[in-house]
């Protein structure tokens, strides 16, 4: 499983698209006054140091499954 962090600018579909999902996500959890997130254009102005992880999609190794609630990483040792 090949892993990748990489620094990007958050107006980046692929920055927007996990920005709007957690935006979506906290909405669910918190009040508007409860929420503190960022816009991207502020994380632009701000300067902010935004990474996204990407991998590549190969499946866990056993003993475990596919699961959508968990992630499965390897390291290989040597």
């Amino acid at each position: 499983m090949a892993i990748t962090l990489a620094e990007e600018r958050p107006d980046t579909a692929d920055a927007r698209v996990l920005i709007a999902e957690l935006d979506a996500h906290l909405e669910s959890l918190y009040p508007s006054e409860s929420r503190h997130g960022y816009a991207v254009e502020k994380l632009l102005a701000e300067g902010v140091a935004f990474f996204l992880v990407r991998d590549d999609g190969i499946p866990p190794f056993e003993p475990y499954t596919d699961d959508p609630r968990s992630l499965c990483y390897e390291k290989h040792i040597g």
